[in-house]
């Protein structure tokens, strides 16, 4: 009697929300039902477009990933015959396989790194994630933008934003002020659930913005960073162009060797894969349990943007032989990321890397794929599963 008593509450809501919103006070099943709630048109409703009792939407999210699928409306009140299937938003469970589509992995993704710049528009970003099947973010800012803006977009999307402390700044790279004072009062003040990439080696980029910044594995501000992620209980991102070093690459890469070995407790990241070929990483690799590698500007949108060495790993839209050997004997160890720093790389090259990312997620088994697009980042950093 409870089962149905319930069963009936949840039908009630529904029609009542219908009723509501002033669309199809009719609705009986699943496809009714959203077509008068889903409001913006991606096959599912999310907790902005349920107006009525949150307790009755928590009842039909079946697998608590925010949304109600189509599957999860009719398992609730019938509906959606095979002769008329519409097209559903992708069931975001860490189980559900992705059967690639045209040649299209079509699973969660989360991007464990992006920025935004002053110029970057906030209100455009979940709109973006959106369109790219992107859900989650770790957004932190970049020169002037303040990082309020970005507590202040998570605090609107908690499920879509994770807010990560802002490292890059010019009395940390230059070694000035109170950076030390300054970023531990920040990140105690104010609920990041990431810390952005650590610059312990950047070259000169010319028309960036950005300019050379060197710091040796054992300098004190390295020292910080990684006691902050530490405590913070987070991974350690490190942004090191091995790529661009030349003849002091060897040199570099015995010292991170030993700085990962005596951090073992620590996550640590080499974000945009440390500009490392894959003969390097097959040294790394087997060393380090710790180590993982992060995937930013590794596809031919971003290297063929402009004349940096990053790190060759998909060739067209498939990855390259020796690096896909190394992704499917280390599944765990490569976590995906786009780097969005600038506005125009919101509004240019977003959409187009997340394009070519899951026609190479859909070359390789389901199960990497998963790993590498969400589950590696969901186990890294301790969130829900997308």
């Amino acid at each position: 009697m409870r089962k149905l008593f319930t069963y009936l509450s949840i039908v009630i809501l529904c029609i009542t929300c219908l009723a509501l919103t002033g669309k199809d006070a009719e609705a009986k099943d699943a496809d009714q039902i959203l077509k008068a709630i889903d409001s913006n048109g991606d096959g599912q409703i999310d907790k902005d477009e349920w107006k009525q009792n949150p307790k009755g939407f928590r009842k039909i999210d079946d697998n608590n990933d925010g949304f109600l699928s189509r599957d999860e409306l009719i398992r609730k009140f019938g509906g959606g015959s095979n002769d008329d299937q519409k097209p559903t938003a992708p069931n975001h469970s860490a189980n559900t396989t992705s059967v690639p589509v045209d040649g299209v992995w079509n699973g969660p993704i989360i991007d464990v790194h992006s920025q935004i710049d002053e110029e970057t528009d906030l209100n455009s970003i979940v709109p973006m994630l959106d369109r790219a099947g992107v859900s989650k973010v770790m957004l932190s800012t970049r020169f002037k933008q303040p990082s309020s803006d970005v507590l202040e977009l998570a605090a609107r999307h908690p499920e879509r934003i994770i807010p990560a402390a802002k490292s890059k700044t010019k009395a940390f790279t230059k070694g000035q002020g109170d950076y030390a004072g300054k970023f531990k009062e920040e990140i105690e003040l104010y609920d990041y659930r990431a810390i952005a990439e650590v610059i312990m080696w950047h070259a000169a980029k010319k028309g960036v913005g950005a300019g050379q910044s060197t710091m040796e594995p054992g300098d004190a501000r390295v020292a910080m960073m990684i006691e902050a992620s530490r405590q913070k209980n987070i991974p350690f991102i490190a942004h090191i162009e091995f790529g661009a070093m030349g003849s002091g690459k060897s040199s570099y890469l015995e010292k991170m060797d030993a700085f990962i070995a005596a951090n073992r407790d620590v996550p640590i990241g080499l974000i945009h894969m440390g500009q490392l070929d894959a003969d390097d990483a097959a040294q790394l690799l087997p060393r380090h349990s710790n180590l993982f590698f992060i995937t930013s500007h590794c596809n031919p949108i971003a290297y063929n943007d402009n004349k940096q060495p990053w790190t060759r790993m998909l060739i067209d839209s498939g990855f390259a032989t020796e690096w896909r050997e190394l992704i499917l004997a280390y599944p765990e160890r490569f976590v995906l990321a786009f780097d969005n720093v600038f506005h125009f790389h919101w509004e240019g090259m977003f959409l187009p890397q997340v394009d070519v990312w899951r026609k190479a997620l859909a070359t390789i088994p389901d199960e990497v794929a998963h790993a590498i697009a969400h589950g590696n980042a969901e186990r890294l950093w301790s969130l829900p599963p997308s």
